[in-house]
């Protein structure tokens, strides 16, 4: 997918918007880790400052698509950026249909291959290698290093919710008698492992409905 949209940058982009970002719950949270991010710390989406230009899936080659932007869309992202865009090109593999699994497999290319990036902007056109990938700098996540002078490449996966805890501090019912009774069957007592998200009082499920994280499907193995 190839998105448009008003960055969520401090600063340069958006003193207003600094180091936060709105989450699908329309709270306003800061951007824990700016190296690694989810789309909404990428680019406003949740304030529908952006535009998707693309969306393609399966096996294909090269796209070559023209987009019109009408200035209904792109003014507010301008507006809310001091006149400055992102573009943002975004993966998505599924379980059933990436290298992990037998279905198909990319021969080690992974998931998708970017390359050859330009644009024109009215008389402007992309500077000499601005979209190569060729020099060792093309893509820089070092955090002194500005969006403006090199591609940044981020992502992250959801919360890990397992997570070692002391019993004594959870909401625990024996069906066997009490935690840590040695005269019952179920003495279970000390550090376990907790399905739950210890940031939101253990909930079982994320916190919104309609969203990807309200109907988790976890899963875990001892040996």
């Amino acid at each position: 997918m190839v998105y448009l949209g008003a960055p969520t940058d401090r600063g340069m982009f958006a003193a207003s918007n600094a180091d936060s970002f709105v989450a699908s719950t329309g709270a306003k949270l800061p951007i824990f880790d700016p190296q690694r991010r989810w789309f909404a710390e990428v680019l406003r989406a949740n304030e529908g400052l952006y535009r998707e230009l693309e969306s393609v899936f399966g096996d294909v080659g090269p796209v070559t698509k023209t987009v019109t932007i009408p200035n209904t869309t792109l003014a507010p992202i301008l507006a809310a950026s001091q006149n400055r865009v992102r573009l943002v090109f975004r993966v998505k593999t599924n379980r059933g249909f990436d290298d992990e699994g037998t279905a198909t497999t990319s021969g080690g290319g992974g998931a998708a291959v970017l390359d050859a990036v330009t644009y024109n902007f009215g008389a402007t056109s992309s500077p000499p290698g601005w979209g190569d990938f060729e020099s060792s700098g093309s893509i820089d996540n070092a955090l002194n290093v500005t969006p403006t002078a090199a591609w940044k490449s981020t992502g992250k996966p959801p919360g890990h919710w397992f997570h070692p805890h002391a019993l004594a501090d959870l909401q625990y019912d024996d069906l066997c008698g009490q935690p840590g009774d040695v005269s019952r069957i179920c003495n279970m007592t000390g550090v376990v492992i907790s399905m739950g998200d210890h940031d939101n009082n253990e909930a079982a499920g994320g916190l919104v409905d309609g969203t990807a994280d309200r109907e988790s499907y976890d899963g875990m193995a001892s040996p």
